[in-house]
């Protein structure tokens, strides 16, 4: 008798979005909170494992329904990556764990602080003229009225910032941030709780050990409608950008000497900047996820390294493991971002590389230096692992919403016209070596080329002019004035004394 596969796990969530592509299906596990996309071919096979069913009968359905074949070779691939994920019932199934306090890595980490669930429930209500139209009007009316007025009074706004430049002020400083980003953080989550999605983790972070917050807003990847992912993803900085539109207002009315002013100023200057940074869709903030779910392409980043770095494979005549018939759409987006993304990436890199490291070792600060290097080597074999890594990052048959510095495994793709024998690990690893060395070989050329440091030595020094003079009266007296300061530049016959 034919084996049977096993079950489909029957507390998953699955949500359809239809895109140009087609349709898609997203899968929500439960335990782990972790998120997978599934194609229209794969999501039907999965729906076939009802733990009765033999693995032939669900792989001639497939081929019945699609007109392609499936080996069984295919079908064990894509069965063993269901079960590495959890996605398929098992007697020895664990219970659900709980999640760390602490996860990431020392470059990104995250420190998870409350389920703040109930508390986005009992604000709700409460809140409802902020999910109106007559709020979005309003606000986006004051968003323009106070864009006007800081550009006509861009000079008063400059001069006032010199109030800020003391160390008495940090604290209110520190607050005022502190408070709009936590604003920032629940305008995210009240806005995904609002459209149906639930919001259990909010708390803060460490990127390139700069603290912020987060708010956890993934179950948005369950919504059909795009419209509404974007409204949670755009929710905070729009939020933030409101409350920058009243502060610009109150700075304008209030007294120069009062404490709302102040708090004001900073909440202007501050969440300005942040704002701008934030909708950057080449840095991993708001506006890259934004991006990402306007052109509905999950792990749009690292899809992109990869499909850049295969190019340079390509070029280098090094073998690639680009996917076939990668739609034309994707290739131009994949490119463009990557070729970006990757440019401004390096271009901080070295930058950083070539200031902040000159001004270490100008100070003799051999521990500074060490470290900086260590992170920026690991910030390197990052991308470079990006941008040369084995494994596909942008093939849809199973695809996993996860941290994109993460790798993931796709399985193999069933092809019906011919096959290709697998590479050995020994070969594979031998050419991700040679491509890894190559590209830091270009970077390092690159920097040869381009780069220019200056040559510093330090040490006590005294300055002496080139030519030294000395002038004397021809007769004895006091000076009643000198008319010349010093550095001042004299010719013969000036006044140089009385």
């Amino acid at each position: 008798m034919a084996s049977s596969l096993p079950k489909l796990r029957s507390d998953l969530t699955v949500s359809e979005h239809k895109t140009i592509d087609g349709s898609s299906f997203v899968i929500k596990e439960p335990n782990s909170g972790n998120f997978f996309r599934l194609g229209e071919a794969e999501h039907f096979i999965v729906q076939q494992f009802d733990g009765k069913t033999p693995a032939d009968d669900i792989r001639k359905r497939g081929e019945e329904k699609f007109e392609a074949e499936i080996s069984k070779e295919t079908l064990d691939a894509f069965v063993a990556q269901l079960e590495k994920r959890g996605l398929l019932e098992r007697e020895d199934q664990k219970p659900k764990k709980t999640k760390k306090r602490i996860s990431g890595n020392p470059l990104y980490a995250r420190f998870r602080a409350i389920d703040p669930t109930r508390l986005f429930d009992h604000m709700l209500p409460r809140l409802w003229f902020f999910f109106t139209p007559s709020f979005v009007v309003l606000s986006a009316s004051l968003i323009l009225l106070a864009t006007g007025t800081i550009i006509a009074h861009r000079s008063e706004f400059l001069a006032d910032l010199s109030r800020l430049y003391y160390f008495s002020s940090l604290p209110l400083l520190m607050t005022a941030i502190f408070v709009v980003a936590v604003a920032h953080e629940c305008a995210h989550g009240l806005t995904c709780r609002h459209f149906g999605g639930e919001v259990h983790e909010i708390g803060f972070m460490l990127m390139y050990f700069q603290p912020a917050m987060y708010c956890n807003v993934s179950d948005a990847w369950l919504f059909p409608e795009k419209s509404k992912r974007l409204w949670v993803g755009f929710a905070g900085p729009y939020f933030e950008s409101f409350i920058w539109a009243l502060s610009v207002l109150v700075w304008r009315v209030t007294d120069v000497e009062t404490w709302i002013n102040n708090i004001a100023l900073i909440i202007v200057l501050t969440s300005g900047i942040k704002t701008l940074l934030n909708l950057h869709p080449l840095v991993k903030l708001d506006g890259y996820y934004l991006l990402s779910d306007y052109l509905e392409i999950p792990n749009l980043r690292r899809r992109s390294f990869k499909y850049v770095g295969d190019l340079l494979r390509i070029c280098f005549g090094i073998p690639a493991t680009m996917a076939e018939g990668l739609a034309p759409r994707l290739r131009r987006i994949y490119l463009v971002y990557g070729v970006l993304a990757l440019m401004g990436t390096i271009s901080i890199l070295v930058y950083v590389l070539l200031t902040a490291g000159g001004y270490l070792v100008e100070g003799r600060q051999p521990t500074a230096v060490l470290l900086s290097m260590v992170m920026l080597g690991m910030k390197f074999r990052r991308r470079f692992r990006r941008l040369f890594g084995r494994k596909s990052a942008y093939v849809d048959e199973f695809d996993d919403f996860e941290d994109e510095d993460a790798d993931t495994v796709e399985p193999p793709k069933s092809n019906s016209t011919h096959s290709k024998s697998p590479k050995t690990k020994t070969e594979t690893r031998r050419s991700s070596r040679q491509a890894v060395w190559l590209g830091a070989l270009c970077v390092i050329c690159a920097i040869s080329v381009f780069g220019r440091i200056e040559r510093r030595v330090s040490g006590q020094f005294n300055t002496l002019p080139r030519e030294n003079t000395d002038v004397r009266a021809a007769v004895e007296g006091t000076a009643e004035k000198v008319f010349v300061d010093e550095g001042n530049e004299v010719k013969t016959g000036d006044l140089i004394a009385k």
